[in-house]
């Protein structure tokens, strides 16, 4: 996804930063991007995109100094998991200004009441993870999975596959 997302950056001109302790260096230079650190990554960015999966090396990853280090123009977007970002800590940093937005495709609850903070802000665009949504979208998944589980059955390991331990553990 993140790699998805660099390349359709660079069609809008952006310069492209990458933070991932686990992806090499070789990768991100084919994408397009530059391999930095997360501060070097958040000084330097007007958006901050988040691809990460939720565990407990990621859990809060975005706090109260991550948003400090941000430009006050940057704006933030999550389309991974709610519970990466701090939400107490986004909220005062848009509050404050010290950053300009941002994009929320997940919340840290699933179930969010009505008058979260979040909802009423000017700055900030809310979707019910749903923020991929289209036809074609809906077409390429549904083709993914089924070529994904032919392989499987066939005895190969697709290269997507995002968590190998669980297929080795089926098998």
């Amino acid at each position: 996804i993140g790699r998805a997302a660099a390349r359709k950056a660079q069609t809008f001109g952006l310069n492209v930063l990458v933070a991932d302790p686990f992806v090499d260096s070789s990768l991100v230079k084919e994408a397009g991007g530059r391999l930095v650190d997360l501060p070097t990554l958040l000084a330097g960015s007007d958006f901050v995109t988040i691809h990460s999966p939720l565990n407990d090396d990621t859990l809060g990853m975005i706090g109260d100094g991550e948003l400090a280090a941000m430009k006050d123009r940057a704006f933030l977007i999550n389309c991974a998991r709610g519970p990466l970002i701090d939400e107490p800590a986004l909220i005062a940093a848009l509050d404050s200004g010290r950053i300009a937005g941002a994009g929320l495709d997940v919340m840290e609850s699933n179930h969010p009441p009505a008058d979260h903070p979040l909802f009423g802000m000017d700055n900030v665009i809310v979707s019910p993870h749903v923020a991929f949504y289209s036809p074609e979208s809906t077409r390429e998944l549904q083709r993914r999975a089924t070529e994904s589980v032919a392989e499987v059955l066939g005895g190969h390991m697709p290269e997507n596959l995002y968590n190998r331990e669980v297929i080795e553990t089926a098998r």
